[in-house]
């Protein structure tokens, strides 16, 4: 049995690319002996997810894949300038650990106000006045040492990344492709009966790599026909070259790990909340247990903003209480708990409440009422500055941390291109495959192979084309606009959805504009927006003459008459479509009769007053439309106009 590792030649054959990764799958011809074969596959990019990895062979089974523990590879002869910018990227890395454990050093501090402690199991219990007094003092101290580390490394880590997106630019105006960076190495077991060769194959994730579609619309013969070209845009910056690969592009959401989510217990409970004063609460709480003495809690006052008292500025209305003008906490350093009149060692739980509650009374702490019936004093106001700041010297208070959320399955890992990406603001606005397809699921595969090197920008890859007949429509909406629109609607005959994107419009081979696909599933309809048609215009006058009629109650009559020209300059036949309105009314008092145009001259949407006119316009030919109807209200009523969006 071989014990060290085999290094195998693998090169990239094919890549699936999702909305915010790829899989990359790797292959290698091998010849195995008798036994277990160690085969390490180097080379491989540095974050690879080692739950993420599938190995296939053709011969012999599988037995092990050492993705838990992976080895990284010797950096190789690098320049100055790469060993510099990998130099940059691990400091990078390493200041964000530090951070991260800081801020969540302060969180965990955060959460040990008197009330909180930690979740069940190991909810903390009441502890001495003397107890917490002096762990108070190494907490707050704790707390404040924290703080400024975290300040001092959010510093050094802004530096850092300035540091690194200069050498990252450097590098990218000097023509490199891909960053330096160290690369992993996977060590495969491979068990056979009998020697031979195998086709042995390695699938892994890989990011950063996205994909996005894009559309080309050609008009020609008149308008007649219409060719829809598909293209997708590619960005892959794994650190790998892709050579002649074969590729694949999904609008899935790749699944990684093994782990089955649980269901969790779904509980409702009622919800607990205080009405009125907190102190008249705390008031009310002490008459019903046996009284007890209270910890008398001194503390040495310094002049100051008497503002540095008022509770945070997220604290509920009710829980806020007015600072008092004279009395302002002092640093930490300088604060004193005096317990010289306690006459009891260990405090009951309802002693605790009654200790609060009173100290509440006195100097105006912030605090609140848990679900389990303790105070949970507001650490920002214990922890408070004769400056206003907060223990660490400098900020406004924080917020008192939110509860955790209960257990549950884990989020997806989202991976975006950095902020000095090029195309970082347009991958912003346009929807990734997954969320643009509704939910639909599909792979579309490239023909051919395609050669996809690592690096900032994309490569335009060409996906389809196909032509269909259609007929232009003109669209024509006179009190808005004075010419038409065109608009095509076809039936999409691609196997597979049109995702929402970009398109470029050509009519007879010339560029024309740009505008949108929308998404469309498989046979569905496809419409075309294709812009402005200033060929054909449109103008709308109207006329109102008043009324009145009846003989004890007055009403008057408006009657309306509106006339609609169109005018082609176009030197063949055009098929219009001529949207307008007249008044729906939602009064019983205010009666509208449409007069023109008669039954079957125009669709009619009764409900929001629309009327549809579909006519054929000669070339250079002039059409003329007339609407008619009568809005009768009491004399002198005052009439209110609305317009909203019509509905379906």
């Amino acid at each position: 049995m071989s014990t060290a590792p085999v290094i195998v030649q693998s090169r990239i054959v094919g890549a699936t690319v999702f909305s915010d990764l790829a899989h990359v799958t790797r292959q290698a011809a091998v010849t195995l002996i008798p036994g277990l074969n160690r085969l390490a596959f180097e080379d491989l990019p540095r974050n690879l997810d080692p739950a993420a990895i599938r190995v296939r062979t053709s011969l012999g089974t599988v037995r092990f894949v050492e993705g838990d523990d992976l080895s990284w590879s010797a950096d190789a002869d690098k320049t100055p300038e790469e060993q510099e910018l990998l130099d940059a990227a691990r400091k990078v890395h390493r200041l964000e650990g530090e951070l991260q454990a800081l801020q969540a050093e302060v969180e965990l501090i955060d959460r040990l106000a008197p009330g909180r402690g930690l979740p069940s199991p190991h909810q903390l219990g009441p502890l001495r006045p003397e107890a917490f007094a002096e762990g108070l003092d190494v907490v707050v101290k704790r707390r404040r040492d924290a703080l400024y580390a975290s300040r001092v490394a959010a510093y050094e880590l802004h530096r850092a990344q300035e540091h690194l997106r200069t050498l990252e630019a450097r590098q990218q105006a000097a023509g490199q492709t891909a960053r330096p960076a160290e690369r992993a190495v996977v060590v495969v077991g491979l068990d056979v009966e009998a020697p031979g060769e195998a086709e042995l194959s390695l699938i892994y994730d890989a990011a950063w790599a996205t994909w996005r579609p894009y559309y080309a619309l050609r008009l020609e013969d008149g308008g007649n026909t219409v060719e829809v070209a598909r293209f997708a845009d590619v960005w892959q910056q794994t650190g790998e070259d892709w050579p002649d690969v074969a590729l694949r592009l999904s609008s899935a959401e790749p699944e990684e790990g093994l782990e089955v989510p649980q269901v969790l217990p779904w509980i409702l409970e009622r919800r607990q909340q205080i009405q009125g004063d907190p102190a008249q609460l705390y008031k009310k709480e002490r008459l019903k247990r046996p009284s007890m003495p209270a910890p008398k809690m001194s503390r040495r006052m310094a002049p100051g903003p008497a503002a540095s008292m008022a509770p945070p500025a997220a604290a509920p209305a009710l829980m806020r209480k007015p600072a008092p003008q004279a009395d302002v906490l002092e640093d930490e350093a300088t604060r004193d708990l005096d317990y010289d009149d306690l006459e009891v060692e260990a405090p009951s739980p309802d002693a605790v409440m009654d200790n609060y509650a009173q100290q509440f009374d006195e100097e105006g702490i912030f605090a609140s009422v848990t679900s389990s019936g303790l105070v949970a004093a507001s650490y920002s106001q214990l922890y408070t500055s004769e400056d206003g700041t907060d223990g660490g010297g400098g900020g406004a208070p924080p917020r008192p941390p939110a509860a955790p959320p209960p257990p549950g399955p884990p989020l997806p890992r989202r991976r975006h291109p950095p902020p000095g990406h090029p195309d970082f603001r347009r991958l912003l606005e346009l929807p990734t495959p997954q969320s643009s397809s509704g939910g639909i699921d599909f792979e579309q595969v490239v023909a051919g192979g395609v050669a996809l090197p690592s690096g900032s920008g994309h490569q335009r890859v060409a996906l389809s084309a196909r032509r269909y007949s259609a007929q232009v429509q003109y669209l024509l909406r006179p009190a808005a606009k004075d010419h038409a629109f065109g608009r095509v609607e076809v039936v999409n005959a691609e196997p597979d959805p049109l995702l929402q994107g970009p398109a470029a419009l050509f009519v007879d081979g010339a560029f024309f504009g740009t505008t949108q696909v929308r998404t469309t599933p498989a046979n569905g309809k496809l419409v075309l927006d294709l812009g402005a048609q200033t060929a054909l215009k449109c103008a709308r006058r109207s006329k109102t003459t008043v009324r009145t009629e009846g003989l004890i109650s007055k009403d008057d009559v408006h009657a309306v008459h509106v006339t609609i020209e169109v005018e082609s300059f176009l030197d063949v036949p055009a098929s219009v479509e001529v949207q307008d309105q007249y008044p729906v009314s939602t009064d019983e008092k205010v009666k509208v009769k449409l007069l023109l145009p008669k039954a079957g001259d125009a669709e009619l949407d009764e409900r929001n007053g629309i009327l549809t006119f579909r006519r054929t316009i000669a070339p250079r030919g002039r059409l003329e439309l007339h609407i008619t109807y009568e809005i009768e209200v009491p004399k002198d009523y005052q009439i209110h106009q609305l317009l909203t969006e019509t509905t379906s």
